[in-house]
């Protein structure tokens, strides 16, 4: 009997995962699959739903489905931290001949995980591709000629829904219909998840005008779609896509600000109000904010990827845009890049003198 192990924060289980699950059992012939919730996972600091919440969620999808199987087991070890590395052996004790089935964001990664030379010696790995994710064939190539890695490709390609993104619907009451089994938003609604940041939501609601609130609400979706892919984490992105715009409609002078551009004032202004009405003091989120029209030297990949949000949330149409969200799908700098040269290109077109910022930003990643 082959059994096929999906790991995951699942946080929370969505319909991509479901395709995963439901792709592996066939391409692989699995006798069973095993879902296992991780339970304080060394790669991730922003779980947001209690573990008994996720595994409860799991097991709704697991409901009338013989062959899925719901293991606690990491919750379990004892270990400080669960690295795949000491729970597969466990898991292959405890159910035989196993295949380890993860996403194309994991694969892109592997090499960083703890030990990938040994989770390769001890059971072959099932990948399923993701959009977004174009490290994740070199990553395959890297650990099949590293580690001697066997590798199995499944046939479906997750498209670009992320439990980041769902997360920022539900935080931000929107809808999230087809993205998830109707019993797990149930599940959501009636316990009251995905509202950790409902005071920063309500109060930003009520202080800027309907039509920003939107623009700020798709920002901080696309943020949180993108988060994984820049490596930043669902609070950092989602916050910061939020807020970026908090100060807007308040401009009315550049005075004591480091811009002469009434169009660029708002982005210092917002940072300082993120720490004084929002409590916000995390530097990289008032870094993010205090940087996203002009960009800056030498940015973290949170800059950027706000940077990169507030020109690409989904209402955003001109020309062009589609081409600009395609570049990021292939990695966050070949995104950034497209939407600087972009940028720069509209400021010449305009004969629009560049904010000094923003000339020092394409000045140092030579932009021309």
């Amino acid at each position: 009997m082959t059994v096929g192990l999906f790991g995951g924060a699942f946080d929370p289980f969505h319909k991509e995962h479901e395709k995963v699950a439901e792709a592996a059992i066939k391409e692989l012939s699995l006798e069973k699959l095993v879902l296992v919730p991780s339970f304080n996972p060394p790669h991730k600091n922003n779980t947001v739903a209690d573990f008994e919440h996720r595994v409860r969620m799991l097991e709704l999808f697991a409901e009338e489905k013989k062959y899925v199987i719901v293991d606690r087991i990491e919750s379990q070890t004892g270990f400080d931290k669960n690295y795949a590395y000491e729970v597969i052996p466990l898991l292959k004790e405890k159910y035989g001949t196993c295949i380890y089935i993860i996403g194309g964001d994991s694969m892109a990664n592997f090499h960083r995980w703890a030990k990938p030379d040994v989770i390769a010696k001890e059971i072959p790995v099932a990948v399923a591709m993701r959009e977004g994710f174009p490290g994740a064939e070199e990553a395959i190539k890297h650990a099949e000629e590293a580690y001697n890695a066997q590798i199995i490709r499944l046939s479906v390609v997750g498209e670009e829904i992320s439990s980041g993104e769902i997360r920022a619907r539900l935080e931000l009451e929107m809808d999230v219909c087809g993205m998830l089994d109707s019993r797990i938003a149930e599940y959501i609604r009636k316990q009251g998840l995905y509202k950790e940041y409902a005071d920063i939501v309500a109060k930003l609601k009520n202080a800027i005008g309907a039509k920003l609130y939107i623009h700020s609400a798709n920002t901080a979706i696309f943020a949180a779609r993108h988060a994984a892919l820049a490596g930043v984490s669902f609070y950092k992105a989602f916050c910061a896509g939020l807020l970026h715009d908090c100060a807007k409609e308040r401009v009315v002078s550049c005075e004591g600000y480091p811009t002469d551009s009434l169009a660029v004032v708002h982005q210092y202004m917002g940072a300082e109000t993120i720490e004084k009405e929002y409590g916000i003091t995390d530097p990289e989120i008032m870094s993010a904010v205090a940087c996203h029209t002009t960009g800056k030297p030498a940015m973290s990949p949170l800059d950027k990827l706000i940077y990169i949000a507030d020109k690409l949330e989904d209402g955003r149409e001109y020309e062009g845009v589609e081409a600009l969200r395609a570049a990021l799908l292939r990695g966050l700098d070949e995104g950034f890049f497209a939407v600087l040269r972009s940028s720069a290109a509209h400021l010449k077109s305009k004969s629009t003198k560049a904010d000094g910022l923003t000339k020092a930003c394409m000045d140092y990643y030579n932009i021309v």
